[in-house]
């Protein structure tokens, strides 16, 4: 039986109302309530919505730019581990090894600039986040470049474009 039974359960007077006639009372009983929900959406009051997520709140914005961060769209694939001092200047970050220095490349989904703090945090490949700043010794993962279109969202400037540059992969303290 359909959900409009329990009605006429309650009504004697319609159960004995022809079979017919019941079934043009139910469809006339739910046109009704079709056309109520209709009017009630249209009266003006308001219909809930779902709100948009909000990134997180050190997320770049025109208010919170990537700071001195070199950021691309794309993420390297390479797992080489790199061992070094995180440098970072006033528009660029470094790795600084014995005898090196890499520009390095944020992806720019898993990267956020802190300017608070002047840090980097960082979520990884296994969902763990770090959190690095200026003269910490860090562990990274990534490689050289890998070739192909960058696709810079913060493209570096000056000296730093000319170093060579390590995509990061994974980043923790050392």
């Amino acid at each position: 039986m359909d959900a409009l039974a329990p009605i006429f359960r309650l009504s004697p007077a319609l159960v004995r109302v022809p079979l017919a006639h019941r079934r043009v009372s139910r469809t006339a009983a739910f046109c009704l309530a079709l056309a109520l929900a209709q009017v009630a959406g249209c009266s003006g009051v308001p219909v809930p919505t779902a709100s948009p997520i909000p990134e997180p709140p050190d997320r770049p914005t025109a208010i919170s730019p990537w700071g001195p961060l070199a950021v691309a769209s794309r993420e390297g694939g390479l797992q080489a581990l790199a061992t070094g001092t995180l440098e970072i200047g006033d528009s660029c970050v470094t790795l600084r090894l014995r005898d090196a220095v890499w520009l390095l490349v944020w992806p720019s989904e898993r990267t956020w600039w802190v300017p608070a703090t002047q840090s980097i945090r960082f979520r990884n490949t296994d969902d763990s986040f770090a959190e690095v700043s200026a003269g910490q010794q860090v562990m990274v993962t990534g490689g050289g470049d890998p070739g192909g279109s960058i696709g810079w969202i913060a493209a570096p400037v000056g000296q730093c474009a000319t170093h060579n540059r390590w995509w990061v992969v994974d980043v923790e303290s050392a």
